[in-house]
């Protein structure tokens, strides 16, 4: 006949595959693979989340103003630099000074 010492140890080696001293206190053994943390998501923290969304999304606004603005005076300094490089190729001492306003 079995003991109680008996089933438990057959408890614990068909659950876990532990052993367990006689003295032991009966508690679950930690897993061989650890639960990952759980994310709690409060209020303040999708609060924080939704400001710096804001945040980001205002900037992002600004800086394709700040773009559009200098977008055309960027695609003439391009156009300016290929003329002068055109010129240099060509021999041309100063292309701009010979160009309408």
């Amino acid at each position: 006949m079995s003991t109680a010492d008996d089933i438990l140890d057959q408890i614990d080696t068909a659950l876990h595959d532990t052993t367990v001293s006689p003295d032991a206190m009966r508690s679950r053994p930690r897993s061989a693979t650890p639960r990952p943390p759980v994310l709690a998501l409060t209020y303040e923290s999708r609060e924080a989340a939704r400001q710096a969304l804001e945040q980001a999304g205002r900037a992002f606004s600004e800086l394709h103003r700040a773009f559009e603005t200098a977008a055309p005076r960027l695609e003439q300094a391009a156009a300016d630099a290929a003329d002068l490089f055109r010129a240099m190729r060509e021999g041309n001492a100063c292309p701009a000074e010979s160009r309408e306003p």
